[in-house]
């Protein structure tokens, strides 16, 4: 019984490791990815490479903002999160402003993806509520976590 209490449960943190990011050195990543960085962000410079769900993502700052670009292991971009100092669209803010209320905003992101264009990504809370809410640029719900 032990031996399965055990085994149970090394396979059980093996899976949930899966789920989490793995840091990766610069030399583990292939070239083809590391060329479509430097293709699509020459300014991207000392990023912190990870393995993310079997994808290539690197985290830098460029510019003073905190930027994430996911690759494919053939080096096919996926998308690009952008931590917001500014402002999000009008209509994201009255969708929020409408269905939210009450509720405080944390930083927003800015997703560009290769499939579903510019998304926005905001965390809202309110007491011991809170949401992760992902919006287009039209202000529309297109998924919400609880957190």
């Amino acid at each position: 019984m032990k031996k399965f209490i055990f085994l149970a449960a090394v396979l059980s943190l093996s899976a949930n490791s899966a789920l989490f990011a793995q840091k990766l050195s610069s030399a583990k990543v292939p070239e083809a990815v590391k060329k479509a960085l430097q293709a699509k962000s020459p300014n991207a410079e000392n990023g912190k490479w990870e393995m993310e769900g079997g994808n290539y993502e690197v985290n830098y700052k460029a510019k003073g903002e905190s930027i994430s670009m996911q690759f494919s292991p053939t080096g096919k971009w996926l998308e690009t999160e952008t931590k917001l100092t500014g402002t999000i669209p009008a209509l994201v803010t009255l969708t929020i402003n409408k269905d939210y209320k009450g509720f405080k905003m944390g930083a927003p992101e800015k997703i560009e993806t290769s499939d579903r264009g510019t998304l926005y990504e905001v965390v809202l809370k309110k007491d011991k509520e809170s949401w992760e809410v992902l919006f287009n640029a039209d202000g529309k719900v297109l998924k919400k976590d609880k957190e």
